[in-house]
């Protein structure tokens, strides 16, 4: 009995510290670059033309590598619209905003 007991004992102090000793994954942040591991992010696609309808997309990040702004416009003209991104303190989004631009078309 008390081998038993030793062994119900052994295995709850087992599992109470392996619960105690796990960290909590938190959620994905998919607008921060990690300059360590999106290298290419931050250098080279800073400017995107898009070959359709020649769109260029201009990325803005912030010291922390978080896209701060993201802008467009037509290759030639003034820009079409714009957004903003707002972070917390961890550095996930709390807010996008829609930036109104005047354009020859809106006036």
């Amino acid at each position: 009995m008390k081998k038993l007991l030793r062994l119900t004992v052994a295995a709850l102090l087992l599992a109470t510290s392996q619960v105690s000793t796990a960290q909590i994954k938190m959620a994905p942040n998919y607008f921060r670059a990690d300059p360590a591991v999106y290298k290419y992010r931050m250098a080279k696609v800073v400017e995107w033309k898009d070959t359709e309808d020649e769109q260029i997309t201009q990325y803005v990040y912030d010291k922390m590598g978080c896209l701060v702004k993201e802008e467009y416009k037509r290759s030639e003209g003034p820009m079409i619209y714009a957004y903003n991104y707002t972070y917390d303190q961890q550095g996930y989004m709390i807010q996008k905003e829609e930036v109104a631009l005047k354009t020859n078309n809106n006036v």
